[in-house]
């Protein structure tokens, strides 16, 4: 098997299953456009609050919701024109849509779905590559699709910076694994700035530099584990220079409503208010939160010896760091589709799909659940 024809194999199949994802997504955007009413008024938005109408449009901007209007004013407006929790949102996203926009006739709102749609794509295309390397082309295959049906996958089709930061990630560890450390540090670096749990990637390079190399490949992988900070540091010095507040970015969680508590108390809160919580009024939101964070748990634990202990590093700290900032009342919250970015657990639910009739089951079940989810979520339903 040369190199040529497993990239030929992997452009196909991830081309294949991008497209259906994309398609499946646009008409569902077209049935609720065409069958809802405006939805009820959302807070903390930035811009005009896209109405659900009908018609064509709904192709296309069907995911244009909630944080994605944020990322859409940063863009065409800058941090300066929004409301000061604004800085929550780190700056690689909307850096990105700004710069595409940048072309003749392309507004943010479609510079946005271009470079998340697109990112997305390649992301698949080097995971599907980077799986075969460590594992098998059949988990590949599994890894995929199964990552795109996903029942919170829409996100990574949204005008959201996910598809953009999994796509960093999967560059950033693909690089490292094969000591090309520039190349790594730079994918991390723009991770980093992307999102903040882009930092999880800097020990996990180090692990990688300090396990797998000597002398002076080492150094030089110690450094550019380092320099994933670069990103954040430069993003921190903006807000130091222009509002004389370093750690801006930090201190409006709060207006988030997040705080800190202990990872296995988020855990072990979120399980239990998805148990208790069945059978009540909007009980899916919560069942929804703890089912797919246990899933990617177990898909973590299933790879925990089968893979270097870089993407392990990774995975957990990936996972800890947003457990340890919880939203309070709902404390799982948005962690079905932060896990989206956590690619070594996904490792672990393709291998669970290894098996023909296991992996169409998982699919018989999934792919409703991710429509059923985008359409609450194209209908502002609280599903972050």
């Amino acid at each position: 098997m040369t190199d040529r024809a497993l990239r030929g194999r992997a452009i196909r199949y991830c081309v294949v299953v991008f497209l259906l994802a994309r398609v499946a997504l646009s008409l569902l955007g077209l049935a609720v456009g065409s069958i809802y009413a405006n939805p009820p008024p959302v807070d903390r938005v930035t811009i005009d609050v896209p109405q659900v109408t009908p018609g064509l449009h709904n192709i296309f901007d069907g995911t244009e919701r909630l944080d994605a209007t944020w990322f859409i004013g940063i863009a065409a407006s800058g941090y300066e024109a929004q409301p000061e929790q604004g800085a929550a949102f780190f700056p690689g996203y909307p850096l990105t849509i700004r710069a595409v926009s940048a072309l003749p006739g392309i507004s943010p709102l479609v510079a946005a779905v271009l470079v998340s749609n697109l990112a997305l794509l390649g992301a698949l295309i080097l995971l599907y590559l980077l799986t075969t390397r460590e594992l098998t082309e059949l988990i590949a295959r599994r890894t995929v699709a199964v990552l795109v049906a996903f029942p919170t996958s829409f996100f990574l089709l949204a005008p959201y910076s996910e598809s953009l930061f999994l796509l960093f990630a999967v560059m950033a560890m693909t690089a490292a694994r094969r000591r090309r450390w520039g190349a790594s540090w730079l994918a991390g670096a723009a991770a980093a700035s992307t999102r903040l749990i882009g930092l999880a990637l800097g020990p996990a390079l180090a692990f990688e530099a300090w396990r797998n190399s000597r002398g002076r490949g080492r150094v030089i992988g110690l450094l550019a584990a380092c320099g994933v900070a670069v990103g954040p540091l430069l993003y921190f010095t903006w807000w130091q220079i222009h509002a004389g507040s370093f750690f801006e970015p930090i201190r409006v969680q709060s207006y988030w409503h997040r705080s800190f508590q202990m990872p296995l108390v988020t855990l072990a809160r979120g399980f239990y208010l998805g148990w208790e919580t069945i059978g009540a009024p909007d009980a899916g939101y919560w069942v929804s939160d703890a089912v797919l964070t246990g899933l990617v748990i177990g898909g973590i634990v299933t790879i925990w010896r089968r893979v270097p202990g870089s993407y392990l590093v990774y995975a957990v700290l990936s996972l800890l760091v947003p457990l340890s900032d919880p939203y309070l009342g709902r404390d799982l919250v948005s962690m079905s589709r932060f896990v989206l970015v956590i690619f070594p657990a996904f490792w672990g639910l393709g291998r669970w799909t290894q098996r023909r009739w296991i992996f169409i089951a998982w699919l018989f079940v999934s792919i409703p659940l991710a429509l059923w989810h985008a359409l609450l979520f194209m209908h502002y339903r609280h599903i972050y």
